[in-house]
């Protein structure tokens, strides 16, 4: 089933125990999956591969070539060229950043390779997209990979509880010193439940050692009903 902002607040918020609405809103949940999506698109960003046929020229508008290019978020990770013919095993090569760039006539965004592209041969190319979440912003569709999923869940708990923390911090001045207590232990709680989502998010990317989530008042299992360690997939699965 591909997720959406409705199913990615719901698990947000299961995370999230004993968080109702009233301390953090759905809008608020909302802004911490639409910064979460941008931080997996950073750590981990997603790749798409395109052929491109030669027409014996040096100019390619990246929008024509590239359908799913974002002007603003989208780069170029490899070029191949020319592209190998498999039957053959022929070799594969990569060129380098010398070998073309990225052009702006004033009106639309281009690529310009050094040598033209001949005819009858082609270039394969890798280049980043933003992913996509159905429902978040102006997105019908998502695009998201399904081992992913848990990652997305994650990060967009632990931005939430950092918000969580700064609500706390900034009822401090105002109250009296037995509230101020309370809410400084509130702020130092959440802090530490956004550290220990944001560990198993740096986890399930492979960049840290995963650890047992703990929450504001009781230790956090996170083995689910079906026995499994992961929201999305089994981990032997990844």
């Amino acid at each position: 089933m591909a997720e959406t902002l409705t199913t990615i607040i719901a698990a947000v918020r299961a995370l999230l125990v004993n968080v109702t609405t009233t301390e953090l809103s759905d809008a608020q949940v909302t802004e911490a999956i639409r910064r979460g999506l941008k931080r997996l698109d950073n750590d981990e960003p997603y790749v798409k591969i395109t052929a491109v046929a030669g027409t014996d020229a040096k100019f390619f508008k990246l929008t024509t070539i590239l359908t799913s290019w974002n002007v603003d978020l989208s780069n170029i990770k490899k070029i191949f060229y020319p592209a190998p013919v498999i039957a053959d095993d022929e070799g594969v090569t990569r060129l380098s950043s010398k070998d073309y760039e990225i052009y702006n006539n004033g009106t639309d965004w281009y690529i310009r390779f050094t040598d033209a592209i001949s005819i009858g041969e082609s270039t394969i190319i890798h280049y980043t997209i933003p992913r996509t979440l159905n429902g978040l912003d102006a997105a019908t569709s998502s695009l998201l990979e399904t081992n992913r999923a848990s990652a997305l869940i994650f990060v967009s708990t632990a931005l939430s509880c950092y918000a969580l923390a700064s609500k706390a911090s900034g009822f401090v001045d105002s109250q009296i010193p037995g509230d101020f207590i309370e809410f400084r232990t509130k702020e130092a709680s959440y802090r530490r439940m956004g550290d220990t989502w944001m560990k198993e998010y740096l986890a399930e990317l492979g960049s840290g050692a995963p650890v047992k989530a703990a929450i504001a008042q009781a230790d956090f299992d996170p083995t689910l009903q079906y026995g499994g360690d992961r929201l999305t997939h089994y981990s032997r699965n990844r």
